[in-house]
């Protein structure tokens, strides 16, 4: 089984990363960049009453 690349980690603190603001304020913590495309993540404020609508992203 071949070994991975090299992996590094990453942090990013409160109040950093890339912001989305809509109704909600998304912001993306960890981006496809850095994990060669294979998944985000996204922390995501929602106003009372407004949620995170279900969606999916085929590429």
């Amino acid at each position: 089984m071949p070994q991975p690349t090299t992996l590094k980690g990453k942090y990013s603190a409160a109040g950093e990363g890339n912001i989305y603001a809509r109704a909600n304020v998304a912001t993306c913590k960890i981006t496809a960049a850095d994990t060669d495309g294979t998944f985000e993540i996204f922390d995501e404020q929602c106003k009372p009453g407004f949620k995170s609508r279900l969606h999916m992203h085929t590429k």
